[in-house]
């Protein structure tokens, strides 16, 4: 039996599944994770990069939706993995609290007191040389030191020093008291695209200020710059920049585009990912209405039929989109039900007239395998995996299948 974990991350027992799936309308959706697929995945990558790189796992955003804490559980064992990679700082005392003891690194902002990242033992990305001096003197009022990465802005124009004035910069940070400077990283502003001539240009601009600093004297155990979609199109079989990559999307068992995918299979034809998550609800009610009737909100759905209807307890509120209205498909009994009317904030409607023996209580897919892929699903309403998944209700709960 799978273990399910609640949205304050405490597991819950085996034999409460079920009792936990029917006791209310907030339990009649899940998702569910698998932890093979997970293991497949990560491990697809490690065989793409040499040894003696390790992987960052990106867990931000709750684990791009899937659950940071049960997805950080299930694969915190596996090799090279040097790191949980967060965004701030209240999701890496999370992953701590929820027992979590590998090296922790928030990438972009504090949003708590900094004293949280020293008594847990969290390392922080500092940006720029003001943050660097804050980190500096919040570690020599707590009597202890700061383990950082130092961020470069390449040309993604976000969180980083920009390139131009990063070599001065650096140099001076590397004297500030009480920081341990262990890292330097950057990241790619289009490596999902097929042209990767300005991804090329960044990390020219990274090893040369790396190159330039170790001429200084001034080098660093982790040099990470490649994302998901660099690790398989751009950096791989290319000489080595990155001691450590970051493992994002492709954790998950998703494509960071089309055109990554082509390029990925392109070289390494066998390379194959395997999708995590599946998003199910139980049918809460199914009916039959004339032809004519009107479904949904504004009355944009009108039946030419006779149509049953099946009633599922999701909506916008869950993070199925509102705009999959009169559009999007769900998968039950293996066969694709249209979203007829508005998806509301808490229910949607479905027309289960051509699929036989549906009742209440049976079991619809939302989204995981084709054809209700996260990338079919985003291709339906204009958008990009990254989201459809990350904006699942957090507050849902995750069951980890073995």
């Amino acid at each position: 039996m799978p273990t399910i974990h609640r949205p304050d991350s405490r597991p819950i027992s085996d034999g409460a599944v079920s009792s936990l799936l029917g006791a209310s309308s907030s339990t009649h959706s899940w998702l569910e994770v698998n932890k093979g697929a997970l293991v497949h995945n990560i491990m697809s990558y490690q065989a793409l990069m040499p040894e003696s790189v390790s992987f960052g796992i990106v867990v931000k955003a709750n684990a791009y939706g899937h659950g940071m804490v049960p997805v950080a559980q299930a694969v915190k064992d596996l090799p090279r993995i040097s790191y949980f990679l967060v965004a701030s700082l209240s999701e890496a005392v999370q992953l701590r609290q929820s027992g979590i003891e590998q090296p922790i690194l928030v990438m972009s902002y504090n949003d708590l007191p900094l004293e949280y990242a020293f008594t847990h033992n969290i390392h922080l990305a500092v940006v720029d040389e003001h943050h660097a001096q804050l980190v500096s003197q919040a570690a020599a009022a707590h009597n202890t030191t700061a383990h950082v990465h130092i961020k470069v802005d390449t040309g993604l124009g976000r969180l980083g020093i920009p390139y131009p004035q990063a070599f001065e910069t650096i140099k001076r940070i590397v004297h500030y008291k009480n920081l341990n400077i262990i890292g330097i990283f950057t990241h790619f502003a289009d490596s999902e695209s097929d042209d990767l001539t300005f991804a090329k240009f960044q990390q020219e601009q990274f090893a040369t200020l790396v190159d330039r600093l170790a001429a200084e004297g001034i080098t660093f155990a982790f040099r990470h710059t490649s994302c998901t979609a660099a690790i398989s199109a751009h950096e791989y079989g290319l000489p080595l920049v990155s001691t450590m990559v970051r493992l994002g999307l492709g954790t998950y068992g998703l494509w960071p585009s089309v055109e990554n995918k082509a390029l990925t299979q392109a070289k390494v034809p066998h390379f194959t990912l395997k999708p995590v998550l599946t998003w199910k609800a139980q049918i809460i009610q199914v009916k039959e209405v004339p032809a004519g009737s009107s479904i949904g909100y504004d009355r944009t759905y009108t039946t030419t039929r006779p149509t049953k209807l099946a009633l599922l307890p999701v909506g916008y509120a869950d993070g199925l989109d509102r705009r999959l209205s009169n559009t999007g498909s769900v998968l039950i009994n293996d066969h694709l039900a249209p979203i007829v009317g508005r998806v509301a904030m808490n229910v949607a409607i479905v027309d289960v007239t051509d699929i036989p023996q549906v009742t209440a209580g049976d079991v619809a897919i939302l989204m995981g395998p084709p054809p209700v892929s996260a990338n079919q699903v985003a291709a339906a309403i204009g958008t990009i995996s990254y989201e459809v998944v990350a904006r699942i209700n957090p507050g849902l709960p995750r069951v980890v299948i073995e």
